[in-house]
């Protein structure tokens, strides 16, 4: 067989696997959105249906995907349940593209290339629900899947997406274009959902500064003026935040309640996780073995050092802030800490193709990853049946 005949049956193929993707996706949200209905579901329906029907102006501090529901159930002039499927199974497809598309420049970079049936493989790997464990309200509640938050599922590809014009301008530089792609891409993840933006422009803040300031021998000025023209999609989207969270606080003082964000100790986790120290350990145990059984042959690259970063800025996060109060009193930080998994199983993925010895430490970490992310997904469906 020819080389066109196989990326014809490639592409035959991947088209095939995306149209069954797309299918089990909108079953799966048909019946959360539609059939059940309840829980956060419920609650981000309800504000676009009244919108629709004139009841209220008031809008959610992130109504991103408010807005999405309301054009899609508008366009199609069907209910806000089934515009939510809709919308939620579309977000699935770009998330499964944008993670292909970043393990595929991932290898590039690093002069590996995989079979593209292996890369859509992989990605879809990636996306199973992360190996964190919770045992209250929902099965697999605390992944970075959204199978209890629409909003979190909403934001995912956003927050690839960043991820992705983020490592292109670390990579190959900081053109204006990457530089207002990343402006623009980080501003919808605001309004898709803010945590995710809250932890990646303070870790990118840092990382960015460590660039900088590896050219030597320079005034303060010249890197006052570097940090600050490299840096400008950071700082706009830092001010869009600061406003964001002002109307938050706005919308707040309409509905009359308060919420204050606290610092204190592992409790946004004790929220998420029965047991705190169990869930770090499984999270984290396949990455850490993988990082360290080929730490030699991985280096340290531009992926590695934003992963690094965006991960140790999130679980501080996530460890130190909490916030209560009677409005979103349940809210944590778990949305900023989750996307951590997902940068690190994608890069693991992303590198294995170039391992030349195969060894049990890069096997393992997936097979854990899959079991547990297979394990939550069956019951999180037996919760729900």
């Amino acid at each position: 067989m020819n080389d066109s005949m196989k990326s014809r049956n490639a592409r035959i193929f991947r088209l095939f696997f995306y149209i069954l993707w797309t299918m089990c996706w909108l079953a799966f949200y048909w019946k959360l959105c539609v059939l059940d209905n309840t829980g956060d579901y419920r609650v981000h329906n309800l504000i676009p249906e009244k919108m629709m029907n004139g009841e209220t102006s008031l809008m959610n501090f992130y109504p991103l995907y408010h807005f999405a529901v309301l054009i899609i159930s508008e366009l199609f002039n069907c209910t806000t349940q089934f515009g939510s499927a809709v919308v939620l199974t579309l977000v699935a497809d770009c998330t499964l593209a944008i993670t292909e598309r970043l393990c595929a420049e991932i290898q590039k970079s690093r002069g590996i290339s995989l079979h593209p049936v292996a890369l859509l493989g992989s990605a879809v790997l990636v996306n199973i629900v992360q190996p964190i464990f919770y045992t209250g309200m929902a099965p697999g509640y605390s992944s970075g899947n959204g199978y209890v938050s629409p909003t979190q599922a909403f934001v995912k590809p956003f927050t690839l997406l960043c991820c992705y014009i983020m490592w292109e301008c670390l990579e190959y530089g900081w053109t204006w274009k990457r530089q207002i792609l990343l402006g623009v891409v980080l501003t919808l993840s605001c309004f898709a959902k803010p945590m995710f933006a809250m932890t990646f422009i303070p870790a990118m803040g840092i990382l960015l500064l460590f660039e900088v300031l590896s050219e030597k021998n320079q005034t303060l000025l010249y890197y006052f003026r570097k940090y600050c023209k490299k840096g400008l999609p950071l700082i706009v989207t830092g001010i869009v935040l600061i406003f964001q969270y002002a109307w938050s606080q706005h919308l707040q003082g309409e509905l009359k309640v308060t919420t204050t964000i606290a610092f204190g100790w592992m409790i946004a986790w004790k929220r998420v996780v029965k047991n705190v120290w169990l869930s770090i350990l499984f999270a984290y145990l396949g990455p850490f073995i993988f990082l360290v059984a080929h730490i030699k042959q991985l280096k340290f690259t531009s992926y590695w050092k934003m992963t690094a970063l965006y991960g140790a800025i999130s679980f501080l996060v996530i460890s130190c802030l909490y916030q209560q109060g009677s409005f979103l009193k349940d809210m944590n930080f778990r949305n900023a800490w989750v996307v951590t998994f997902t940068l690190v199983y994608l890069g693991c993925f992303a590198e294995m193709g170039g391992l030349k010895k195969r060894h049990w430490a890069a096997i393992a970490p997936f097979c854990i990853h899959v079991f547990f992310g297979v394990l939550l997904i069956g019951k999180n469906i037996l919760y729900r049946m």
